[in-house]
């Protein structure tokens, strides 16, 4: 669906451009997008639950080290913390 309306709009605006004179090219932002995986709206939410569900995770765990931050020894908070 989202291809669909980006592939129209970038036709739309490319027509645009050329009626004014302006030559089309591909923007770096183009370029770069070209290495990006296509990926499914399923993939897309695995991705990001996944990713959630981790950070939750490392973040949980360096609280368990939060009192001995506390009590003056900051390595192993901060050590799990900024994995």
């Amino acid at each position: 669906m989202f291809e669909s309306v980006k592939q129209k709009a970038s036709t739309g605006f490319n027509a645009a451009k050329s009626a004014v004179g302006i030559q089309t090219e591909k923007s770096q932002v183009d370029e770069i997008a070209e290495f990006c995986p296509s990926l499914t709206w399923n993939q897309r939410i695995y991705g990001f639950a996944t990713c959630y569900v981790i950070g939750y995770i490392i973040t949980f765990m360096s609280f368990n080290f939060f009192t001995d931050l506390i009590e003056g020894d900051p390595v192993p908070f901060v050590v799990i913390y900024s994995e």
